[in-house]
C-alpha cells in the first residue's frame, strides 16, 4: 500500500489512510510551501536604487554634542561612557585634526604589522569619539577622555601623543578638596 511504502513522509500520530496502488496511475506529490533542501533567495538591492536614494547624514547630537565656542558650561562635564556603536552615529561629522590623527593610525599600524581592516576601522572610530569628546576651544584631548572609550583607550592614546593633540594636565575640578573649600569662603566674603 501506498501510505505504508511512503510512511516517513506522514506526520507522526496522524492516522493511516487507505490508498491503493493502481498500474498506470500516479498518486500527485504533495511539496511543502518552501523546499527545505534549496537555500532561501536573499533579496538584494540593486545598485541604482542605492544611487537614487543616498543614506541619511549620520550626525547623531546625543553623542558628544557640539558646543559654541566661548559658551561658558553651567556644570563641569560628567564621565561619559561611550558604546561600541557610538562612532557610527557621528560618522559624518566635521571633526578638526581627524585627518592628522588617521594618518598617524595608519603609521602605528604599519610598524604593529596590523593588515586587518577591521583594526583601522575601529581605531579610527574611536579616534572620532575621542576628538568629539573636547571642550569647545581646547585642540588637545584630556586624558582623562581615554578611559571612556570602550576599547583601545592606549593605542588612542599613543597616536594622539605622536600627533601632539593628547593633553597630560587634568583640568580642575570642584569638589570636597581643601582647594573647593577655599573657593567657597572666598565666593562668601563677597556677600
Amino acid at each position: 500500500m501506498w501510505a505504508e511504502v511512503r510512511r516517513g513522509y506522514l506526520p507522526p500520530g496522524r492516522p493511516l489512510q487507505l490508498a491503493f496502488s493502481l498500474s498506470g496511475v500516479r498518486l500527485p506529490d504533495a511539496l511543502p510551501i518552501r523546499r527545505h533542501d534549496q537555500p532561501m533567495a536573499v533579496q538584494k538591492i540593486p545598485p541604482w536604487v542605492r544611487a537614487v536614494c543616498p543614506e541619511p547624514v549620520k550626525d547623531d547630537p546625543r553623542v558628544c554634542p557640539p558646543q559654541m565656542p566661548g559658551q561658558l558650561a553651567l556644570f563641569p562635564t560628567p564621565k561619559r561612557h561611550f558604546a561600541v556603536t557610538d562612532p557610527a552615529r557621528i560618522r559624518d561629522r566635521e571633526i578638526p585634526d581627524l585627518q592628522l590623527l588617521i594618518a598617524e593610525l595608519k603609521v602605528i599600524a604599519t610598524e604593529r604589522g596590523v593588515r586587518a581592516a577591521s583594526w583601522f576601522q575601529f581605531t579610527s572610530g574611536l579616534a572620532r569619539l575621542a576628538l568629539a569628546a573636547r571642550e569647545p576651544g581646547e585642540r588637545q584631548v584630556r586624558s582623562e577622555v581615554l578611559s571612556w572609550l570602550p576599547k583601545m583607550g592606549p593605542t588612542v592614546g599613543h597616536a594622539l601623543e605622536r600627533v601632539g593633540l593628547l593633553s597630560t594636565s587634568r583640568r580642575p575640578r570642584l569638589g570636597n578638596g581643601p582647594g573647593a573649600r577655599q573657593l567657597r569662603t572666598l565666593s562668601g566674603l563677597g556677600q
